[in-house]
């Protein structure tokens, strides 16, 4: 008994020590008023800021809802989390092909021109950065059957599935080659083949993720693609003070014609893409000191008592939009930055309605799938997992 006692009073001295907090500050205090409002079997379905008054079914927000619900599964061992973890899932096998092209990929319900360069693509289009988030997920809900032996049998399902999905861009040669190294197309088609760093970032970063559950020949062929692009991303990156890295939007050899002498700062969730990618291939690859730099770049977003769209020396005064504060807090849970995650999830009472759902900023009420379902991850990884 006393032996029991004296741990308890360990794991709690432990708490204190490294993350400021008691046991008790981490009870989830949104988490299940947002889950509340999404239905596992649709749970993409909603409007949202590229079609604000129809309500459309999002791949984007299934996947990253998914993922919060294996996290929940793997951290509490509830059954219910694993289901409609499974759900979401199987949602994303069933529409695995909505542009009927015989590729697996996900997309937007939308038809959209991305680059406004007059290319427009159709609905259903296959997004790399849409498509990394649905393998991240099925890696996600894989990990969570590890502690639910009797949904083994799901497991090759999904994990073909999200194959499937990285072989549109391994095997279907979406990405350029540089001398720097490679870097993904931004969608299927090959107008979209600007250097976009953060969905190199993301789907280099769902190819380390998936590495380990496919074959040696696969193997090969990730780990080719993960240290190239891994390469160009670390070329291209900006030392923005002295104990800070960042990057631009595009890479410089190969932007749209309109920022032919310029270029443009990362938002928040554009920027977290970049570094939550970076982090997942340093798992595979090896840590690399610079990655603190890159923490502390997404630290920099948050002060004062405000979530910023932009770093402070870009845009100083511009609350974030609610997907990067959601998908910060997800990153910057996940690789231990406490004090940056406490910060940002203060900010969240900001953001947060009477409803239990969140707004789009924190002067606009506006409620969009996507953006939500960024910080029911987020909120997954920090209330959920104590990190």
């Amino acid at each position: 008994m006393k032996m029991r006692s004296a741990l308890a009073i360990a794991l709690v001295l432990v708490l204190v020590i490294t993350t400021g907090c008691l046991l008790d500050d981490y009870k989830p205090q949104y988490y299940y008023n947002l889950l509340r409002h999404y239905a596992p079997e649709a749970p993409g379905l909603g409007v949202d800021s590229l079609e604000p008054e129809v309500a459309m079914h999002h791949d984007m927000a299934v996947a990253l809802y998914a993922s919060a619900e294996a996290l929940r599964a793997m951290s509490t061992g509830n059954e219910t989390a694993l289901l409609n973890a499974t759900k979401a899932a199987n949602w994303l096998v069933d529409n695995s092909d909505l542009d009927n092209d015989g590729e697996v990929g996900w997309g937007l319900p939308t038809a959209w021109d991305a680059f406004q360069d007059g290319s427009i693509n159709p609905a259903n289009q296959e997004y790399t950065i849409t498509t990394a988030l649905a393998i991240y997920a099925f890696v996600d809900i894989v990990k969570a059957l590890e502690r639910f032996p009797d949904y083994a049998l799901l497991r090759e399902g999904y994990i073909t599935t999200a194959a499937s999905a990285a072989d549109s861009f391994v095997a279907g040669k979406r990405y350029n080659t540089t001398p720097q190294g490679i870097v993904f197309w931004y969608s299927h088609a090959e107008q979209d083949s600007y250097h976009v760093m953060n969905v190199t970032a993301m789907m280099a970063g769902a190819l380390a993720r998936l590495y380990e559950y496919v074959d040696q020949t696969a193997k090969d062929k990730y780990l080719s693609l993960i240290q190239s692009a891994a390469n160009y991303i670390w070329e291209e990156a900006l030392e923005v003070s002295a104990s800070a890295i960042g990057w631009n939007y595009y890479g410089e050899d190969k932007k749209p014609e309109s920022l032919s002498d310029t270029n443009r700062s990362n938002d928040l969730v554009h920027g977290t893409y970049i570094v939550q990618g970076l982090y997942d291939i340093s798992k595979l690859l090896g840590h690399r000191a610079e990655l603190e730099l890159c923490f502390n770049h997404l630290s920099s977003f948050i002060s004062n008592g405000m979530v910023r769209e932009y770093a402070p020396y870009v845009d100083n005064d511009t609350r974030a939009r609610l997907w990067g504060a959601g998908y910060a807090l997800y990153t910057l849970s996940k690789v231990g930055e406490t004090q940056a995650s406490a910060n940002l999830y203060e900010c969240l009472k900001q953001y947060a309605l009477p409803s239990g759902n969140f707004g789009y900023r924190p002067d606009d009420n506006r409620i969009f799938v996507r953006h939500e379902t960024h910080l029911l991850l987020g909120l997954a990884a920090y209330e959920l997992q104590l990190k």
